[in-house]
């Protein structure tokens, strides 16, 4: 090993002081429609200075649109196949992106676009994506150039990615989506240090609409105003802005500064809804009365005295000071205001308007059906005029105004009850719903309608068409609202609102800090942690002088990740705090400075955590003082070169103050406990019924249209299976509220997913009410733990459900799959043993004479040592003869039937991927046979085999045009079927291919026995003395690329049979971290050290106490070459963890063994 060390000498140059800088700090806020002016000044520098703006990025330059899907699988495969690498591409032309223009970019597989560096970036799809079996594909056109992707996620084979994004000569962006793409990812824009992300990030993408970024041609900084060179802003600003400027000077010398200034322009300062310019108006008309300013231009004052208020007119474009105008009377004047009303910020005078003209139009023409559609849309956009939300609001202390904004602090004296307030809501929105219903029911069922629309998605107007399909669709949902509504108003809500401020103060001398928390007992829990995650909860408390916190970890996760912990404290204060560990606890000192800092612990804890932090009197600290809390788990790794922390878990709560339903769950087991109106119940289920009913009344109307129009509701063809799924789901449901119904849900391979009994009438009894939604309180605390019920039937939704099957439902949604690593997923571990850490894979706890790892294969009880994967066989009865092999089937398990002559032959494969809940096989074939042998395998399908036959879908693909090839398939007819030709390494479609003993030779040692060897197989040979005799074993473990064995044993024998047997291993891999443990036959010096990372994709980096750099490397079998960027070579040989060769540095051989990390 060669040491090598290098100097970097740097020379700095200071700059001397009194550099030109801006001196102007901020500017002052503007009106639309008022002058404005502004001067901007600089300091040191040599006058005369020029000045200039422009906006900062913050102004996104790009106008986001989308258009129909136009994804296509286009472009030349580039064989860039891997995990994690970035690959250089020239672009054909400069592309212009923000402030700088490229010709050159990186096509990173996180579908991600990088030009020059991370702070100009395109994220198309920020995902993990693995091509190994795709590629990535580029089509260069004139103007355009497409970078595709096509792969699968790296987390999950199943997954498919399929998206491209198209780069144009003028800077425009279109992002396109194929199949696939279901976890979704981040999707935007990073540039000049502002990140823009789109609102479809992180939903599923197959084959969604294309998203397309236009360069926005630059317009003025701002509208209306100027910039002289001389340094003034001036003009009258023509639309609000709130952003900022960025202003650059030169002086004579060409030295220059630049700044960000931020820089506001208001339309409505007051926000009433009503423009300031507008308003000006009337306070400039009549100077001595008392509207002085914006502010007291009122809403609903009329101030010219005609029909209509100060809003109204504002909404009509009426003229303030003038008695004009007509009441909107029209169908065409009540589309228009609706227009306006979603396309503009939501105003309650424009809904009143709104409806109020469509009421106008029925008065005189009560025919109109359409006018009758729309007035049932307003009556519920019109719920925000309500009188009753709007004194709601001053009951609660604060105000709420017609647009929707609210002033004031809540008022715990005068806030009224839920109760009241869930009275008010009822009787508003029932009445709205109500009428609304009432609206749609008098229409005839041969009306049809028609209204232009014009959205993102489509760029041109459309005309959109109703019937009556879709109006019975809108009545279904109508009363689907009506149920919930009676469902909440049904329920008891009486809490005191104080109660929501936690936790309660509580005795200096009821908290001990000793690492016990018994007399944590009766304090509240303030922060609740989830139940898969390592924090369990935080209980706070303090009595004037100090605060205490406990916080205590869940059991598992904190005993899998380790003792070292790194723990962030949030504090409602804020403020410094000092940390010194102490046996089972810390304490922490506020700061005398009450500085606006958070620290950060690093604390050896035994999973549980008090801390008391003395309040300085200068300090105010409320009841919720602990606001959120981070506990990250890990180790301190020695490299060699150092110690580095290594993160192995992280998990953070946060305040209940943004949940306040969970703060009541946490403090009052009472919430949602009671029932005060039980007939309100009968009401909610007969309504739900009523929009079943309806719904599925309006399904086959929609599926008996015959014209080729655009309507509201539309179903495509190409997912008739969902709708079809979806109508049999809803009609189930409907069953189900008057007696359990078995729901069975299959995936597309006919796999059982689901199959429960379920009664959701249940839903509807006050008994659910009672005992399903009651927090669960958990182990010996004496708060509830969020989000669990205590009643595993769900109050009789779910009769069958017991606490185990509950438990494992939520470990399997929400947890880690296998915490310790033995092969069992968490739940079931659970299940079976109340923990997801206490099975034993290799033991046999009921003595059945199978492992625990076992009987979850086969689903068994590993409990009992009456269950047990067993199978029986008997004659088959009846016309047909044979014999029929039986066993206990079980859900989520596939089974494969197999058969041998005697035990020292091999097992032949008779059927495979037999499905729960088949338990038995027919064996017509050796029905005449003497004696016999049957094996019954069970497994569970893995993640590469869709069909669940033990061909991988990889390789299915590979041989097949899909993945259902039959296992027991002999395409080729070369007498070996599929299942054969897998294990042996053959290609199935080649009748020439198949694995054969090529021949057995004497020689002067003995026989020797020939067979074509391939790539991750080992092999056996065997010889026994007459064809029906027994086989012996000569040699096992005979791994390519042995191809041949001699047998020195049986070489006087005057006859003789041999047999070579082959089964498929698995590849050995290197991919990882590594370090050398033995250079030269000895270990390393004190101080030195060579690490190696292993990469998938055929590189690898090195890292040494003297050298870094790289390489690349093959592994054939087990046999590794590895060649670094410096000219040293490696020939070795991996086995296991380790890999022993050859290091032939320069000419000079060395032995070397390194071992895995």
């Amino acid at each position: 090993m060669k040491k090598r060390m290098c100097w970097l000498v740097c020379l700095i140059s200071a700059l001397g002081a009194g550099a030109q800088e801006i001196a102007t700090t901020a500017l002052p806020e503007g009106d639309v429609g008022l002058p404005y002016n502004a001067t901007l000044t600089a300091s040191n520098g040599t006058p005369p200075y020029a000045w200039s703006w422009s906006r900062s990025w913050n102004n996104f330059p790009y106008e986001v649109s989308s258009q129909p899907n136009s994804f296509a699988p286009v472009g030349t495969a580039q064989g860039w196949q891997s995990t994690w690498t970035d690959w250089y591409l020239p672009l054909p032309f400069a592309f212009p992106f923000g402030d700088e223009t490229y010709t050159y970019c990186y096509v990173g597989l996180k579908g991600d676009i990088r030009l020059g560096d991370w702070d100009a970036t395109i994220y198309v799809l920020q995902e993990d994506i693995d091509t190994t079996a795709g590629d990535v594909y580029i089509l260069t056109e004139p103007g355009a150039i497409t970078i595709r992707w096509d792969g699968v996620s790296y987390w999950d084979s199943l997954a498919q990615i399929s998206l491209s994004v198209t780069l144009h000569s003028d800077g425009t962006m279109v992002m396109k989506y194929g199949a696939g793409n279901s976890s979704g990812g981040e999707i935007g824009l990073n540039g000049n240090g502002t990140y823009y992300t789109h609102p479809s990030s992180w939903q599923p993408m197959n084959y969604a609409p294309d998203i397309v970024f236009t360069p926005v041609v630059p317009g003025p900084v701002v509208h209306g105003l100027t910039l002289s060179s001389n340094g003034v802003i001036s003009g009258t600003p023509t639309e609000p802005y709130n952003d900022g400027v960025v202003v650059t000077v030169e002086d004579d010398w060409g030295n220059t500064d630049q700044r960000w200034l931020p820089l506001r322009i208001h339309a409505d300062r007051d926000e009433d809804g009503m423009l300031d310019v507008w308003e000006r108006r009337i306070v400039d008309d009549n100077p001595a009365d008392a509207i002085t300013n914006v502010a007291s231009v009122l809403r609903d004052d009329n101030y010219d005295g005609d029909l209509f208020s100060n809003i109204e007119e504002h909404i009509l474009g009426f003229d303030p000071l003038v008695a004009d105008g007509n009441v909107p009377d029209t169908m065409e004047e009540g589309l228009s205001l609706l227009g306006m009303a979603v396309t503009n910020d939501p105003d309650a005078a424009r809904f009143n308007l709104i409806e109020e003209c469509f009421v106008t139009v029925l008065a005189t023409e009560p025919t109109n059906h359409s006018a009758r559609v729309f007035r049932a849309l307003s009556r519920l956009l019109n719920l925000t005029s309500a009188d009753d939300l709007y004194d709601l609001a001053e009951q609660f202390g604060t105000t709420l105004n017609g647009n929707f904004v609210v002033t004031g602090d809540f008022d715990f004296d005068t806030a009224p009850l839920l109760d009241v307030v869930s009275d008010v809501a009822y009787t508003n929105i029932l009445q709205a719903l109500d009428a609304s219903f009432a609206d749609l029911e008098t229409i005839p069922t041969n009306w049809t309608g028609a209204v232009e629309i014009s959205t993102n998605y489509f760029p041109v107007d459309e005309t959109v068409h109703a019937d009556i399909g879709d109006l019975t669709m809108g009545k279904a949902i109508l009363m689907g609202a009506r149920s919930w509504l009676h469902t909440l108003h049904a329920q008891k809500f009486n809490i005191d609102y104080e109660k929501m401020v936690v936790p309660l103060e509580v005795p200096q001398t009821a908290i001990t800090l000793d690492g016990s928390i018994g007399d944590w007992a009766g304090v509240p829990v303030q922060l609740q942690g989830s139940l898969d995650g390592s924090i369990d909860y935080v209980k706070g408390a303090w009595n004037g002088s100090s605060v205490y916190m406990l916080m205590a970890f869940n059991e598992v996760p904190f005993d899998l990740m380790g003792a070292d912990a790194t723990i962030r404290l949030g504090l409602e204060s804020n403020v410094e705090v000092a940390v010194f560990p102490v046996w089972g606890y810390t304490n922490i000192w506020f700061s005398a400075t009450a500085s606006n800092t958070q620290d950060i612990a690093w604390i050896y804890t035994n999973g549980l955590l008090e801390v008391e932090i003395p309040v300085p009197p200068s300090i105010a600290v409320s009841n919720a003082c602990i606001t959120d809390a981070y506990a990250e788990f890990g180790e301190y790794v020695d490299y060699g070169w150092g110690w580095h922390w290594e993160q192995r878990d992280g998990d953070d709560v946060y305040s209940p103050e943004n949940l306040p339903i969970d703060v009541f769950k946490q403090n009052h087991p009472e919430f949602l406990q009671s029932v005060r109106l039980e007939a309100e119940l009968a009401v909610a289920k007969t309504n739900l019924q009523e929009a079943i009913d309806l719904a599925q009344l309006a399904d086959g109307l929609i599926q008996a249209r015959t014209d080729m129009l655009m309507h509201f509701i539309e179903y495509d063809p190409s997912n008739i299976t969902e709708r079809v799924e979806a109508f049999t789901r809803i009609q189930q449901a409907e069953d189900s509220l008057y007696a359990p119904v078995q729901f069975v849900v299959t995936n597309d391979l006919g796999e059982v997913q689901l199959d429960e009994l379920v009664q959701l009438g249940a839903l509807y009894q006050p008994t659910y009410l009672t005992r399903a939604m009651a927090p669960e309180f958990w182990q010996i605390m004496d708060q509830p733990m969020m989000d669990t019920l205590p009643d595993p039937t769900f109050g009789g939704i779910l009769p069958n459900m017991t606490e185990g099957r509950k438990m494992a439902y939520l470990w399997k949604i929400d947890a880690p799959t296998d915490w310790d690593d033995d092969g069992i997923p968490n739940g079931w571990e659970l299940e079976y043993f109340g923990n997801p850490t206490n099975a034993m894979a290799d033991a046999d706890g009921d003595g059945d004479g199978q492992t625990t790892g076992e009987e979850f294969l086969s689903g068994s009880n590993p409990t009992n040592g009456a269950s047990f994967f067993k199978a029986a066989y008997a004659p088959a009865t009846g016309v047909v003869s044979g014999i029929v092999i039986s066993w206990q089937s079980e859900e989520e398990r596939v089974y494969d039937v197999h058969w041998t002559p005697a035990l020292d032959e091999p097992f032949q494969l008779l059927a495979t991927g037999i499905h729960f809940p088949q338990g038995s096989y027919t064996d017509t074939v050796h029905a005449a046979a003497s004696q016999g042998y049957y094996r019954v395998l069970a497994r569970m399908p893995g993640g590469n085999d869709l069909d669940a036959d033990g061909l991988p879908d990889d390789w299915e693909g590979m041989y097949f045009v899909d993945y259902s090839a039959a296992a027991t398939g002999d395409g080729d007819g070369d007498g070996q079927d599929n299942i054969s030709e897998f294990i042996a390494g053959t290609d199935p479609r080649d009748g020439g291919s198949y694995f054969a003993v090529t021949g057995v030779e004497p020689d002067a040692a003995g026989f020797v026995v020939e067979w074509i060897s391939v790539p991750d197989r080992s092999y056996s040979v065997k010889w026994a003395p007459s064809a029906g005799g027994a086989f012996r074993t000569l040699q096992t473990g005979l791994a390519y690329p042995a191809n041949s064995f001699t047998d020195t044993v049986h070489g006087v024998e005057s006859i003789g049979f041999y047999r070579v047997d082959v089964e498929r291993v698995e590849p050995p891999t290197v991919e990882g971290y590594w370090s050398v443990e033995t250079f030269d036959g000895s270990p390393l010096d004190p101080g030195e050290y060579l690490n190696i990372e292993f990469y998938s994709d055929g590189y690898f980096d090195f890292w040494s106490d003297s050298d870094s750099g790289g390489g690349t490397y093959t592994l054939t079998g087990n046999a590794l070459q590895m060649t670094f960027y410096n000219g040293l070579n490696l020939e070795g040989t991996v086995e296991g963890d380790t890999i022993s060769g050859t290091l032939d540095e320069y000419g000079t051989p060395y032995s070397i063994t390194i071992q895995r990390q």
